[in-house]
Parts: structure tokens; C-alpha cells; sequence
């Protein structure tokens, strides 16, 4: 059964006790003979139970009480009948009673309403975390919620009746002087409020900044508070209320905030890096005075601007696509650690820089912090160590070539000793049998091919100690076209058995350089002898001839080009290496370029090959023209 159930039960319950109560009485003063009014009883009744029960409750005793008024008059007045005047007279009664009934309810539940909603008024107060304090018109305190009561220090119950200025007792923070908050008599309200609509009745409260809470126990708390007047229906002031709280934690907050946002200034201020932070738009809202030792503007400049004024003109368009997909789809174009991108400097240069970004929200919108830092230097620095490390690689490798070199150059010193002596031997016999044999004898074929293969492995052992010595160099002043022509011409027929066309491609000038003649005709010959062995069903062998500048200085360009088989990919890294070859087995000996590379050191120039399988092989010799009478042209 519900609680509405249950108070309408004994409402009810209520009217048919006062109607059982007034019959009653009606029967004792009828049985003692007691003459009286019992309409002034009925009225009572009605209005009692009205009042406690209201309309319902109320129109229900009246009912009862006419049908025991008619039922009465019925059975008591038999014999007389009832007139027409009798049963209006009964009607205009019920319908007094019903106005009265009606009228005491409506006023009853007024009154009820009006003590809830005070009552939730109250509940309400007292239920909130803001201070409430209402005073009449004499400043007297009569309402001070919970969060008032424990603000102040003082009891509810101590609190009512005294003057607001005892019980809110506030200061300035900073000159300490007393502000006191006075409730003005009816009317005053109509002066203009000098702060957060309230009036204090002191001069020092207009540069009243911060206010401090005095409590009846002498602790100090920052508050802030606003006062307004009270009025009734007619618009009559009949008191004010004063509205406060507790802002501790709220200044507790500020003193952080703004002890980081002092320590973010300062740390953006004195960082080396540059701090920038933009807005959705790429606009520039702030950045610190590091920007203008990395970019060259001072940060007024660039307040306002757009990001991309930091940017290459290839990169704008980029940045400008890529933040518009991210905040619309939220997908990155570029990571936002550690980025490389180049910027642009405000004299136009474009300059090394190290990006990280973050963002945050703040009130819907989006903004974004880049720390920027300048590694232009850092970049050079980086490539001149990469410099160095190959220099020290190729220094490396060099020393270790150098060793073993000298490792096999003892090796194939000592082996070609150990082969000289029994080849000169087995020539000098071959020699005198071939005297002693006829020609037209069979043995007399035999000894040539013998003669042969002595003589090769004779050029072999030649090979192995020119190889491992380094004999006694003459340096004199040489035409290389000269000794282009003499080249060719020494294996004219080789090339022409083997149907290789020469092609020369000389330059118009061509200076002297200083060489030493025999090993400059025998790193020709190798060369030559190379491309032809490369080209064995023919083909073409251009040589070109002509004057480059090398870091400032002049120097001779030979490239040797064939359009043989070419060299694979896996062969290349290797060519250098002594008796590592390409030919097949018994036509080489391996040592060709190395003898080559060797030659082209001794006389301060380099060796480059360039070769595709397939199509062909260019090799690439430069030589210095050294000064003091060299660089004639000839």
C-alpha cells in the first residue's frame, strides 16, 4: 500500500470519526432534553475537517450530514409533511457549507503549499556547497545554511540573530584593512552596486582584490562573495541574502597554474630550441626569442603570421594539405618525433631542422607546440665524419692490400727465382734441338709449341717481379696522344685479326704531362689488351683524350670503352684484387690491373671502371698535369 493510499485512508478515516463524533453528541443533548444549536457544532466540524482533510474528506461529512438532517425530518415528521421550502431551505444550506468547505481547503492547501516549498527552499540551502546567509533589513541575521555555518565558524543557531558584519567578517589580503558588508535600510538597493552587485559601506572596497575570511575561531580563508536584496509580491525590500564560498582550492589552482605557466616562460624563454605554438589555421600564437637566432625574425615578426613563412616554398602546399587531412580525418602525413625537414631562413637560405610536435585541445579547438632545434652544423658535422670514416675504410683498406701485396710479393719473388734458372735451362736445350731437328720433321713442331709455353711461363715469372718490385722510375715530359699511336700501332695486327675497329676521340689541346714512359706504355697495352680479350667476335674500341678540372686543378681524362661482353655485377668489386681474373682458365694471369691501379698511384692519378654486362666495359684514367714547365699544350 503506498504512502498516497495510506494519508488519503486516514483522511477519510478522519471526516467519518468527527461526523460519528457530532452524531453522537447530537443523541446525548436529545436524550437529555439539552436545547441548543448544534448548527454552530456542524459548522466547527466542517471547517476541522476541511482544514486536516481537506475538499474531500470535507464534502463528505456535509453529505452525511444533510442525509441525516433529511432522514431526520422524515421520520420525526410524519405526521407533517415535508414542504418544498423545507427541502430549498436544506439545499442553500448544503451549498453555504460546500463554499465554506471549498474555502477552508483552498486555504489550507495554500498554506500547505507554501510551508513545502519553504521547507524545500530550506532543504535546499542547507543542501548546497555555496555559503547562504539571509538577513532582514536591519542587518540581523535570521537563515545561515550548513556551508555558511562551517565557512564562519559559527552554529546555525549562533549565527541567527546577530548583525552580519559579526559573523562575515572579511579583509583585504593585501593592506589587511577591515572591509565591513553593511545590509542598507529599504530603498538604498536603488544606489548603484560597486561590485559584483553588492554595496560595501567603505572606501578601501573598490580596490578590494582579494578578500580573506576571518572565522569566529581566527582562521583566514580566501572567499568571494555577492549580496542582493530580498523583496516581497508587492516589490517591497524586506531583507538581503549574501551568497559566498570557500575559494582555497580555486586560488590554490591559480597559484599553480600560474607558477607553471611562469616556469613554462621561463624555460620557453631561455631554450635554445626554438617554441612555437599555431593554431588550426597555422596561424603563429606564439614563439620564443630563439627564433631569431635560427631564423632570423624576432618573435613580434611572427606573431600572427603563417607557419609557412618558416617554411621552402616546395613545402608549403604540402604542410597546408596535411594539416587539413589531419584535422579532418585525423591521420598524420609525417611522424611527429624526431622529423628532418628543411626550413627557411629570413635571408632565404634554406637550413637543417629537427621538428617534434604535440597538440592539445582547449575549448573545442585544436592547437599545436613544435620545439625546433637547428641542426644545420650538427648536419655538417655528420657529413664530415662520414668523410672521414671512408677515408680511414679506404685508408684500411689500402694498408691491408699494402700487406698482403707484401705478403705475395715475397711468395712470387721467390717462386720466380726458383723458375728462372731450370727455365733458362729447358730454353737453351729447346733452342739447340730446334738448330739440330729439320724443320719438316714432326719433333721440329713440337719443340716450336714447347718453345712457346717457356716463353709465356717466362712473361708469367716476368709479370710476378715486375709486379712485386718497384723498379727505379724516369719521369719525363710525354705527349699521351703520342703514346696513344705508338700503343696501337705495336698491336695493330692483333686488333685487325680480331676485326676491333679503333675509334680516337682526341681533344683539339691536350697538355704535356710528366710519366715515366715504360710503365705508361705498359698500362696502355694492358688496357688495350683487355678490351680486346673482351671483345673475341669483334667490336669497337674507342679512346678519348681530354683536359678536366679536378677541384681546381687540370688534370687528363683517358677512357679506354669497348663493346665487348661487359663485366657482371658480382665481378666488380673484385677486379682489383691481384690474380683474381675474368678470363677463362690460362688466358690470365690476374695481375693486369693491379699492375695498372699500381702505376696510375705511383703517378698521383685514379683508376674508375665502369661496366654493364652485355654492354660493354669504359675504363676511366685521370691524370694530373703538374706544374713547373708541364701543361704545354701540344
Amino acid at each position: 500500500m503506498t504512502k498516497r493510499v495510506k494519508s488519503a485512508m486516514m483522511r477519510y478515516g478522519l471526516g467519518l470519526a468527527a461526523f460519528a463524533l457530532t452524531i453522537l453528541i447530537a443523541i446525548i443533548f436529545r436524550r437529555y432534553s439539552i436545547r441548543i444549536d448544534l448548527s454552530l457544532l456542524v459548522i466547527l466540524v466542517l471547517i476541522g475537517v476541511s482544514w486536516y482533510g481537506g475538499k474531500g474528506p470535507g464534502l463528505m461529512v456535509l453529505i452525511l450530514v444533510e442525509l441525516t438532517t433529511i432522514a431526520n425530518a422524515l421520520l420525526g415528521r410524519a405526521t407533517q409533511p415535508i414542504t418544498t421550502r423545507y427541502i430549498v431551505t436544506q439545499f442553500n444550506v448544503m451549498l453555504l457549507f460546500v463554499l465554506l468547505i471549498v474555502l477552508t481547503a483552498g486555504r489550507r492547501e495554500n498554506e500547505r503549499r507554501l510551508r513545502e516549498q519553504r521547507e524545500w527552499l530550506q532543504l535546499t540551502l542547507s543542501s548546497i556547497g555555496i555559503a547562504v546567509i539571509a538577513t532582514d533589513l536591519e542587518g540581523k541575521i535570521n537563515f545561515v545554511n550548513p556551508a555558511a555555518a562551517a565557512t564562519t565558524g559559527w552554529a546555525q543557531s549562533q549565527a541567527v540573530g546577530h548583525s552580519l558584519d559579526e559573523v562575515f567578517q572579511i579583509v583585504d589580503e593585501e593592506s589587511h584593512q577591515r572591509i565591513v558588508v553593511s545590509v542598507s535600510k529599504a530603498g538604498s538597493f536603488d544606489a548603484p552596486p560597486s561590485r559584483s552587485g553588492y554595496r560595501a559601506e567603505t572606501a578601501h572596497e573598490e580596490k578590494a582584490k582579494n578578500l580573506i575570511l576571518v572565522s569566529q575561531d581566527g582562521a583566514k580563508r580566501p572567499v568571494d562573495y555577492s549580496i542582493a536584496p530580498i523583496s516581497n509580491r508587492a516589490g517591497k525590500i524586506t531583507g538581503a541574502v549574501l551568497v559566498f564560498r570557500d575559494i582555497t582550492e580555486r586560488k590554490r589552482a591559480e597559484e599553480a597554474l600560474r607558477e607553471s605557466e611562469e616556469r613554462y616562460r621561463i624555460v620557453a624563454e631561455t631554450a635554445t630550441d626554438v617554441i612555437i605554438t599555431i593554431d588550426e589555421e597555422s596561424r603563429i600564437l606564439f614563439v620564443n626569442r630563439a627564433v631569431d637566432k635560427v631564423f632570423g625574425y624576432s618573435s613580434q615578426e611572427l606573431l600572427g603570421q603563417q607557419l609557412t613563412i618558416l617554411m621552402p616554398e616546395y613545402l608549403r602546399q604540402v604542410h597546408r594539405a596535411g594539416i587539413k587531412r589531419y584535422l579532418d580525418t585525423g591521420e598524420r602525413h609525417i611522424t611527429w618525433e624526431g622529423v628532418e625537414l628543411p626550413g627557411l631562413h629570413k635571408t632565404g637560405k634554406e637550413i637543417s631542422l629537427e621538428i617534434s610536435f604535440a597538440e592539445f585541445i582547449k575549448e573545442g579547438h585544436q592547437f599545436f607546440i613544435g620545439v625546433i632545434r637547428d641542426v644545420t652544423d650538427r648536419k655538417r658535422a655528420e657529413e664530415a665524419l662520414r668523410i672521414k670514416n671512408e677515408e680511414m675504410v679506404a685508408m684500411s683498406q689500402q694498408l691491408w692490400q699494402a700487406a698482403k701485396l707484401a705478403t705475395m710479393g715475397e711468395l712470387a719473388a721467390s717462386i720466380a727465382h726458383e723458375l728462372n734458372n731450370p727455365l733458362s735451362s729447358v730454353s737453351l736445350r729447346v733452342e739447340s734441338l730446334l738448330e739440330e731437328v729439320p724443320p719438316a720433321s714432326p719433333q721440329y713442331q713440337d719443340l716450336q709449341i714447347i718453345e712457346q709455353e717457356l716463353e709465356r711461363m717466362s712473361d708469367l715469372v716476368a709479370n710476378l717481379l715486375q709486379f712485386v718490385r718497384r723498379s727505379h722510375t724516369q719521369i719525363s715530359t710525354l705527349d699521351l696522344r703520342e703514346e696513344i699511336n705508338n700503343t696501337l700501332q705495336l698491336i695493330d695486327n692483333h686488333l685487325r685479326n680480331r676485326r676491333i675497329t679503333v675509334v680516337r676521340e682526341f681533344a683539339s689541346e691536350v697538355p704535356m704531362i710528366h710519366a715515366d714512359r715504360q710503365q705508361l706504355r705498359q698500362l696502355l697495352l694492358n688496357l688495350i689488351s683487355n678490351a680486346s680479350d673482351a671483345m673475341p667476335e669483334g667490336g669497337t674500341l674507342t679512346i678519348s683524350l681530354r683536359v678536366v678540372n679536378r677541384e681546381g686543378e687540370k688534370n687528363v681524362s683517358l677512357e679506354i670503352a669497348d663493346s665487348g661482353c661487359g663485366i657482371s655485377p658480382e665481378d666488380m668489386p673484385r677486379l682489383m684484387e691481384p690474380f683474381y681474373t675474368t678470363k677463362p682458365e690460362g688466358k690470365g694471369t690476374g695481375l693486369g690491373l693491379s699492375i695498372c691501379r699500381r702505376i696510375i698511384q705511383d703517378h698521383k692519378g685514379e683508376i674508375d671502371i665502369m661496366s654493364e654486362a652485355g654492354r660493354g666495359t669504359t675504363v676511366r684514367i685521370t691524370l694530373p698535369v703538374n706544374g713547373r714547365g708541364n701543361g704545354e699544350f701540344v
